[in-house]
């Protein structure tokens, strides 16, 4: 249904599938989001679960939340290669571009989900992902730029997140929620 299934033998692969798991788990365990709230609230009218479904991704679809993921990746397309990001960084300390994915307006440290998103990426191939290696030159540069360490910005779960989906061959996470979405349709 959503794509974590093994082409060769049509069986959910074990490391996406378990990949899949914390990952939801990890941000079920976050807190209320505004798209769990926005269903929760569809729902509480009775309507059916597909309408529900419609209000919970379309209430995520704002770059402050669950479009913070597409838009950190964006941003990564546009700077194309590590050796853009000192370029890239000098817009965003002067304002020129924003960097979604960096800080948090509830975490003012580190993002206490970044740690966990990190030992999932680990487990999945991320060496053909080139926006990767940018965004891991993005964290040192800024690791060491006192623009963001005096400003407590570091990477959030929005940074790191989409590279979950990516590296399980789903283009986005808008991508997994349409297959999601679709496959509901059908039943």
């Amino acid at each position: 249904m959503s794509g974590l299934v093994d082409s060769t033998n049509l069986e959910p692969d074990p490391v996406k599938l378990n990949c899949f798991r914390r990952f939801a788990m990890l941000n079920a365990d976050h807190g209320m989001a505004s798209s769990v709230f926005s269903a929760l609230v569809t729902a509480s009218s009775l309507t059916d679960p597909i309408s529900s479904l419609i209000a919970a991704v379309t209430s995520a679809h704002g770059p402050l939340h669950f479009g913070a993921t597409e838009s950190a990746q964006r941003a990564l397309r546009e700077i194309g290669k590590p050796e853009n990001v000192p370029n890239f960084l000098k817009d965003v300390k002067y304002g020129k571009r924003k960097l979604f994915g960096y800080g948090h307006r509830s975490y003012k440290g580190v993002d206490p989900r970044v740690a966990p998103i990190r030992s999932i990426l680990r487990d999945l191939p991320m060496s053909s992902n080139s926006l990767y290696g940018i965004a891991e030159a993005i964290e040192t540069a800024a690791s060491a730029d006192d623009y963001f360490v005096s400003r407590r910005l570091y990477p959030n779960a929005d940074f790191y997140g989409n590279f979950v989906f990516t590296s399980m061959s789903v283009t986005s996470g808008w991508t997994l929620i349409r297959r999601i979405f679709m496959a509901v349709q059908r039943h």
